[in-house]
């Protein structure tokens, strides 16, 4: 690969979605172990806790597919390679946001999810950053 191949971000894609594969395992056994302490019987609360579960591993499998095809042609205008690599930034640091409020947000005991909203825009950002075509059609 040559040096504007992106191989860079895509290893950095890679090694943010197998390491929060990990922490999706790891937030699955404190599930596991916690529950249902830590939801009190509330339902809500109990869902939250496994969606917030669920975000992650969703963050976790985008980097990972992004970490498996991303390249970049010399064709690529610099537009593209910009957008793709603000688009990258982003895909790349929500997992640890999902994961900061797979923490914080449940154990406050309403419904709001400022942080996964946060989160889920910047994905959705981020994955259009990735689709914009080149001009020309490339």
């Amino acid at each position: 690969m040559t040096a504007g191949s992106g191989a860079g971000i895509r290893r950095a894609h890679l090694a943010v979605g197998i390491g929060f594969l990990a922490i999706f395992a790891l937030t699955g056994a404190y599930l596991r172990r916690t529950f249902p302490e830590a939801y009190h019987g509330d339902p809500g609360i109990r869902m939250m806790y496994r969606a917030g579960h669920i975000y992650i591993l969703f963050a976790a499998l985008l980097n990972v597919v992004l970490g498996v095809y991303f390249h970049r042609s010399p064709a690529q205008a610099a537009r593209q390679r910009r957008l793709r690599t603000v688009g990258s930034a982003l895909l790349l640091g929500t997992p640890g946001l999902l994961t900061v409020a797979f923490f914080v947000e449940p154990a406050g005991g309403g419904f709001g999810r400022p942080i996964t909203v946060l989160a889920v825009f910047a994905i959705a950002l981020g994955v259009v950053a990735h689709l914009v075509p080149a001009p020309g059609g490339q």
